[in-house]
């Protein structure tokens, strides 16, 4: 998955040549330093490079129950419901949230924070896999 030239994966991340072990070092990097950016992204810096993370678009649809995106990622990605919500806690933690911290959704499975619109992940990161 790539969102706005960072590209995310469980196994680690990369982006203009860096590499990352995971998900949480990526996105401790990324959520430092913000030097500005556009309506629907932030710029960080990272080395010589500039990472833009997206936000959310002001006119996407937002969806704040996890269960109705579980069935739509069911529905059209084959990703088992079990599965997103172990993705969802994931994406959580990496972005220093507890279980319980409020997040939005759009249709396709991107998570954002509810008050910055600052994206934070993909459900559908690493497709429709078996559980464990």
């Amino acid at each position: 998955m790539s969102a706005g030239g960072l590209a995310l994966s469980t196994a680690g991340a990369t982006h203009a040549g860096v590499g990352y072990s995971n998900v949480k070092d990526a996105y401790k990097q990324f959520s430092k330093d913000s030097s500005g950016g556009s309506r629907d992204s932030s710029t960080f810096a990272k080395g010589a490079g500039k990472v833009d993370v997206p936000k959310l678009p002001s006119n996407a649809r937002v969806i704040k129950d996890p269960k109705t995106v579980y069935n739509q990622l069911e529905k059209y990605h084959g990703i088992d419901p079990k599965l997103a919500s172990e993705r969802l806690h994931e994406i959580k933690q990496a972005a220093g949230r507890g279980p319980a911290d409020n997040v939005v959704f759009n249709m396709t499975g991107n998570v954002f924070d509810p008050v910055s619109k600052e994206w934070l992940g993909s459900l559908t990161q690493g497709g429709a896999k078996s559980i464990r």
